[in-house]
């Protein structure tokens, strides 16, 4: 159906493209002093017409002068009447200009620009249009000019963008010529003395300029500069070739001089053989065979004779070419054959054959097309990837330097040649299954020569387009197509929503009706929701249709207090005709978790009773009863914080998942806890693999190439404790990280800092772990003076490990386990609370059971409180005291407890920490009592949690500064509580150090969520990259929230654009948004939110 009178909006990015012509292809038709900025504009703004179509036409300001042909990448945004949009990302030729001027320059048979002044040589131009066709009688001025090259100082040529003027200024030639009847001609420059020269030419009427660097010489050799590589540029006949084809080269030689040939894969030498020359152009021949599929490298070396005086070159030169070898065997080509269209709620048969009756093997894809566009997939090509270009994998040396003189500078030894080649946790909360794509796969099928096979495929209750994808392969061929069918019937309708809503909030859901024969008149629309969502008018509309086409209509609702996941229903008839939609949609609270902690330490014999209310809404409450027989410690509260903290970089995912680990030590957890704890640590796995680099380190971000070495540790010191608890970890991931933990520890100086210090006992630990000690940087970190206390803990844990327990009590002996407070932001993340954490986990390896006993008591204090503590501090004390609780003699212990009406439990048990969750969604108000008939005192805690309505927040500013700005596409200022439906907007978020005492602060996280009825343009679909160079270390773009990650120095600033889109009417809340060092609460900002308004 076409998309009849939408808004339409386009918006285009250049990138520059040489242009070519076949008849003239030894000229340059690219202006090497011209560049254009690679920045997204919009192009057109209006409406498509009734087909659903709009003729555009690209328009370029006068001064727009790219260097030569451009493609254009054309975002192009469709807006449904629902204010929802589709995005088309695309890519098109364009030329800028009417003709084109082409220059060549003389050059040597060594593929040097090279101008021989004193034989009166000339410099061949011509005129082309947009096709390639000559075009005669064009006024073109010349402009000549110095263009001395420095390596130090202008390896790219910037230098010559200040030539980019038509007018030829500061030209040392400047002169008008003309075109022939063949539509071109030359000159003869005037310069002044050998050297390095630029030229240009300009056509007067369409503007297009080229140019070409070249040099002076009355050789015909590469007269280059100090700095640039000699080279031997030679030709083959063809660019692919079929096995048992001839290959011939054409390469430029001397008189008396001797080539090497050798022809090389990505695995050894194929050939290699010696020719001499043959004066000036010497041609080699040899046959191409099924060793150099898919393709192979000619390295042609070329020594001259000593004697030589023809040229000033080298006497070594050297080159490589990369040919293609194709074979017609390799190729299948498989046939989809089927109705020209499908319909929704329909099963339809679809065939495959091999054209030319082949047999092969097959599977078989029918994928819905709009999810396919969204990143421009393609139909796997199995050919193109397992014939790919390989890399070159012989590496040649030779010993010229050591024996001959006379080379090239040292320049020539950087020169190489090879090749080119072609993640969020797991939740644990269901979420809204939003978009039911068709995605359907069938195979794999095997036919026999001539056969054909047909498939029944179901379609479900889905309008739209779908891509049949066959990809086929027998022994040594491999073959792939598609075909695209559209899915539609004569009444249709859609319904749009926003990814998620919130609790109080309003909206109008449209739903689009399609009506597409001439017996559908009236339509009825019935809409249909559950608890979560409150309709606001009747849910039942009509719809009268004087023709084909489509019309909209909208249900008001107000979202409850519940949360969860909410399902729309709608359905429309008329006559003999129906179609149904049905959309989940996640309802969530993006107001903060409010816990309230009801604690009593009971004595042997003694009751007590408390009673408490919810403090959320409903739905929102959880309440949780901990009882043991060491200090609580508020494992259930921490360690949800840990799992739900929204960030995922290598240390917060480690931090999340590590001491889940152990948690079965403390207490008896049920099969669905335990499943729950195994999908949590095998996600944690999975995306930690992730981070690992090539160095066998891992990232701090997913997709960085630098190891963070603090990271590398702690990530790999869980992965080994999760192997030992039965978790698979691939090997060679960890064979990589040991080679890269052991290199890291052989390069380790001693320093005094404490960063110094701790990250190299940490790694040593690790080391010692994974059963690769490096008992010499043991020993020589040992050997230091005044190591700090955590570090000695760390070291004496690593000798006690390999057996050295005497070494491992020296270096405690004389150590107060104390730690001042402090507070690190980046490097290892540390405070006080981590350090004495990892002191009770070395300790526990030690075997000194009265520190031990006395840090976990600290522990348990500090964890118990309402302090805030980062996720490293957290981890690692619940990581050290599950372990150390778990270790434990323990007696059992015996009580009995009542909650409400309906849970009464009498119990024994024998754990360290009993854990129940009450059930309070039934009442708004609890009563609790409980009774300790054991011998010892009980510590009993009761986490009340929940989550309020949404509200705004106050702002706050501690050590932070924020500013937020609305603008709209031209940079005028806008309000965002009150907007136009389809109003796109910028927010520029400023953030500043405003630190007293010029601190610098590390790995701050920008938290923005946005309203419901808001949706971000993410600019890194269809690589249309950012308007702006925003400078940033990672950025989390989501469904609802962008997450950006940076660090500041002492009053530095960043500035963070989003580019958002007004979609759906309504009023939704928009959340505070704050900006906080993730290691350090105390250094945040926070800009207050509000309620926000869309309309027509």
């Amino acid at each position: 159906a076409p998309a009849s009178d939408l808004r339409t909006e386009v918006d285009v990015k250049y990138l520059n493209v040489s242009a070519h012509f076949k008849a003239f292809d030894k000229y340059r038709f690219s202006d090497p002093a011209r560049k254009i900025e690679s920045t997204l504009s919009n192009v057109y703004a209006g409406n498509v017409n009734i087909e659903g179509e709009k003729d555009l036409t690209l328009k370029f300001g006068s001064g727009f002068r790219p260097p030569s042909k451009l493609k254009a990448k054309l975002r192009t945004r469709v807006f449904e009447k629902s204010g929802n949009y589709s995005e088309d990302f695309t890519q098109i030729n364009i030329n800028p200009y009417s003709a084109y001027v082409g220059v060549k320059v003389p050059e040597s048979r060594w593929g040097s620009k090279i101008l021989n002044p004193q034989k009166n040589e000339s410099i061949d131009f011509v005129v082309v249009d947009k096709d390639g066709n000559p075009l005669k009688d064009r006024e073109l001025t010349v402009g000549v000019y110095n263009a001395q090259w420095r390596w130090w100082y202008n390896s790219n040529d910037n230098n010559i963008f200040k030539y980019n003027s038509s007018n030829h200024y500061e030209a040392i030639d400047k002169r008008n010529v003309k075109t022939n009847e063949e539509g071109s001609g030359n000159f003869i420059p005037k310069l002044n003395g050998h050297g390095r020269y630029l030229i240009r030419i300009c056509d007067t009427e369409s503007g297009h300029c080229t140019g070409e660097l070249f040099y002076t010489s009355r050789y015909r050799s590469s007269n280059k500069e100090d700095g640039e590589i000699a080279t031997l540029n030679f030709k083959t006949d063809k660019n692919t070739y079929a096995p048992k084809e001839d290959i011939n080269l054409e390469i430029p030689s001397s008189p008396n001089s001797n080539i090497l040939v050798s022809i090389e894969n990505n695995q050894e030498i194929v050939d290699a053989f010696w020719v001499e020359s043959t004066g000036d152009l010497t041609k080699v021949n040899f046959r191409a065979n099924e060793r150099m599929i898919p393709n192979a490298y000619v390295h042609v070396t070329l020594i001259q004779g000593t004697n030589n005086n023809e040229n000033d070159l080298p006497i070594r030169l050297y080159g490589v070419q990369n040919i293609k070898i194709d074979d017609p065997k390799t190729q299948l080509v498989p046939e989809i054959n089927c109705a020209e269209e499908f319909q929704p709620n329909s099963n339809v048969e679809i065939s495959v054959e091999e054209k030319t009756g082949k047999e092969m093997s097959y599977t078989l894809a029918v994928v819905d097309e709009g999810l396919l566009d969204i990143t421009n997939f393609k139909t796997p090509n199995p050919k193109s990837h397992f014939f790919a270009k390989q890399s070159l994998g012989v590496k040649s040396w030779d010993l010229y330097d050591y024996v001959l003189n006379n080379h090239g500078g040292e320049i020539e030894k950087i020169f190489t040649v090879g090749g080119d080649g072609s993640n969020a946790q797991d939740s644990e909360n269901p979420s809204a299954n939003r978009f039911r794509p068709v995605v359907r796969f069938l195979g794999p099928f095997k036919l026999k020569k001539g056969e054909s096979k047909s498939h029944n495929v179901d379609i479900p209750n889905y309008v739209g387009a779908v891509r049949l994808m066959v990809v086929a392969k027998n022994r040594v061929a491999f073959g792939q197509t598609e075909k695209n069918v559209p899915v539609k019937k004569p009444l249709m309708l859609m319904s749009t929503l926003p990814r998620v809503l919130a609790p109080g909030e309003t909206i109008d859901v449209p739903v689009n009706v399609f009506a597409y024969d001439d017996n559908i008149k009236e339509v009825t629309v019935n809409a249909k929701t559950d608890n979560l969502i409150l309709p606001l008018a009747l849910e039942k509309n009509q719809l009268a249709f004087e023709r084909q086409g489509d019309q909209m209509t909208n249900f008001k609702y107000k979202v409850g207090e519940l949360t969860g996941i909410s399902k729309f229903k709608f359905d429309a008839t008329a006559n003999n005709f129906e179609a149904k939609d049905e959309v989940e949609i996640e309802i969530r609270n993006p107001s903060p978790i409010k816990t309230i902690v009801e604690s009593e330490l009971v004595q042997p014999g003694e009751k007590w009773s408390a009673a408490f209310g919810n403090v959320g809404i409903s739905g929102s409450n959880e309440a949780v009863l901990e009882i043991s027989q060491f200090p609580a410690f508020d494992l259930k509260k921490r360690l949800a914080y840990l799992i739900k903290y929204p960030y995922g970089c290598v240390e917060q995912t480690t931090s999340s998942v590590f001491p889940q680990l152990y948690l079965s030590q403390v207490s008896n957890q049920t099969e669905e806890e335990k499943n729950k704890i195994r999908i949590n640590v095998e996600a944690g796995i999975r995306r930690l693999v992730g981070f690992q680099t090539t160095s066998g380190g891992l990232s701090y971000w997913p997709g960085s190439a630098d190891a963070n070495s603090w990271g590398t540790s702690y990530a790999g010191h869980f992965l080994l404790e999760a192997i030992k608890k039965g978790y698979y970890v691939n090997d060679q991931f960890i064979k990589n990280w040991t080679a890269f933990q052991k290199r890291q520890s052989q390069k380790f100086k001693y320093s005094s800092r404490y960063y110094n210090q701790i990250d190299q006992a940490y790694r040593l630990f690790t080391l010692v772990l994974a059963g690769s000690p490096d008992l010499s940087a043991m020993n020589y970190l040992r050997s230091q003076p005044k190591l700090n206390n955590t570090v000695a803990c760390l070291l004496s844990a690593s000798y006690a490990l390999v057996g050295q327990k005497n070494v491992a009590k020296n270096l405690i002996e004389n150590l107060d386990f104390t730690v001042d407070e402090f507070n690190e932001l980046g490097y290892s993340y540390g405070s006080k609370l981590r350090d004495r954490s990892l002191m009770l986990m070395c300790l526990q390896y030690i075997g000194d059971e009265k520190e031990a006993f006395k840090l976990g008591i600290s522990i348990a204090e500090k964890l118990s409180s309402t302090k805030w503590y980062n996720t490293q501090a957290l981890a690692f004390g619940l990581m050290s005291l599950t372990q150390y609780i778990g270790g434990l003699e323990k007696g059992d212990i015996i009580y009995n407890f009542k909650f409400d009406a309906d849970m009464n439990v009498k119990h024994t048990s024998g754990e360290a920490l009993d854990i129940y969750s009450l059930n309070v969604n039934d009442s708004d108000s609890h009563n609790f009592s409980f009774e300790n008939n054991s011998n010892n005192p009980l510590y009993v805690r009761i986490l009340n949690s929940g989550k309020p309505l949404p509200s705004p927040s106050p702002s706050y500013a501690k050590g932070l500064k924020m500013d937020v700005k609305y603008t709209d596409d031209v940079g005028k200022p806008i309000d965002p509580i009150l907007l136009k439906q389809g109003k796109d907007f910028k927010i520029q978020i400023k953030v500043k150090n405003v630190s007293s005492t010029g601190q610098r602060y590390d790995e701050l996280a920008l938290n923005h969520t946005l309203p419901s009825g808001w949706e971000i343009q993410n600019m890194r679909l269809g690589d249309m990259g950012s308007q702006n160079n925003q400078k940033f270390d990672f950025q989390d773009i989501r469904d609802d929230r962008v997450y950006t990650f940076f660090d500041l120095n002492g009053g530095e600033s960043i500035t963070i654009s989003v580019d958002i889109s007004a979609t759906y009417t309504g009023e939704f809340f928009m959340p505070n948004i704050v900006c906080e060092a993730m290691y350090d609460k105390e250094i945040s900002v926070s800009h207050e939110g509000n309620w926000v308004q869309i309309t027509k």
